[in-house]
């Protein structure tokens, strides 16, 4: 007997059972882990800077690993944008500064890079864990 999507919803929410699992619910909706939200809040951690305004970020690469593939991704990312940010490589670090030059502040294009160096950065990050070798903060 076909149940329609009512009663399936009603049954796991109104009765002490088992919640819907490989139900249709489970196909629209996907499966979460126990305690896992189905959405996630990430977080901004740029820093807004002035004269002129724009944001900035440091990502610090112990030991180096991973410092070129940043770079060299971020150099690539700027040239097909068309929006360059302002590169500081300091050691183990580089620092991303970017702001809309004809704007004098910060506008969607910056958040874009930002998103993309954060992205990139965590992308760096988990494939040396992988490899286990850590050492790459943020």
């Amino acid at each position: 007997m076909k149940k329609t999507l009512m009663e399936i919803l009603d049954k796991s929410i109104f009765e002490e059972e088992e919640p819907f699992v490989n139900s249709p619910i489970d196909l629209i909706l996907g499966s979460f882990k126990n305690n896992e939200p189905p959405i996630s809040v990430s977080r901004f951690d740029w820093q807004i800077l002035q004269d002129p305004e724009r944001i900035g970020k440091k990502f610090t690469f112990k030991k180096g690993l991973g410092l070129r593939e940043f770079l060299n991704l971020i150099l690539d990312y700027q040239d097909y944008k068309k929006h360059h940010a302002s590169l500081v490589v300091e050691f183990e670090s580089i620092v991303v500064e970017t702001h809309t030059h004809d704007f004098q502040g910060v506008t969607e294009l910056d958040h874009e890079m930002a998103k993309f160096c954060d992205e990139t950065f965590k992308q760096i990050r988990d494939h040396y864990s992988q490899r286990g070798e850590s050492g790459i903060e943020s």
